[in-house]
């Protein structure tokens, strides 16, 4: 049975994300993002080795500030969500910058989330908005998409 439209988007919207104290981490949806950009430019995987430092660098700027910045974390933990797989397994107890490094792990979105944006494009558009508007103040959606490189229209709810 092949992934819908609706429950691609109820993925997206039940996105498991952490939360403590009324804040919530930006890791998961910064990801997405940069993997939708990826993709809009034929990049299907994406290594952690080259996706580290972007995505470090998207989460001093667009999440709250902390004393280390984990990229290692929802690379690893988004394919818990139904919408990424990396290419081996890697314990979810001893996640680290280093083991991610030495075993060349990459990911990305499953056949069943690739199938469905290749048949319909413009719902790169649609799950980018999703994300934007459940994780991220409006007035930093530009930026955020800019940071990312990815060329959508922000829809006006």
């Amino acid at each position: 049975m092949h992934l819908t439209e609706k429950e691609l988007k109820e993925r997206i919207a039940n996105l498991n994300v952490w939360k403590r104290r009324g804040q919530t981490a930006p890791h998961k949806p910064l990801l997405l993002l940069l993997a939708l950009s990826k993709l809009q430019h034929g990049e299907k995987c994406l290594t952690y080795e080259g996706t580290r430092s972007k995505l470090k660098n998207l989460l001093i700027e667009f999440g709250p500030r902390r004393k280390y910045y984990h990229p290692e974390e929802p690379f690893v933990r988004l394919s818990t969500d139904g919408l990424w797989e990396l290419n081996k397994s890697v314990d979810k107890s001893g996640i680290s910058d280093r083991l991610l490094m030495s075993e060349g792990i990459s990911g990305g979105f499953t056949p069943d989330v690739l199938r469905l944006l290749d048949e319909r494009p413009e719902l790169i558009q649609e799950v980018a908005n999703l994300i934007l508007y459940d994780h991220f103040p409006e007035m930093r959606h530009q930026d955020i998409l800019d940071a990312v490189g990815l060329n959508v229209a922000i829809s006006i709810r």
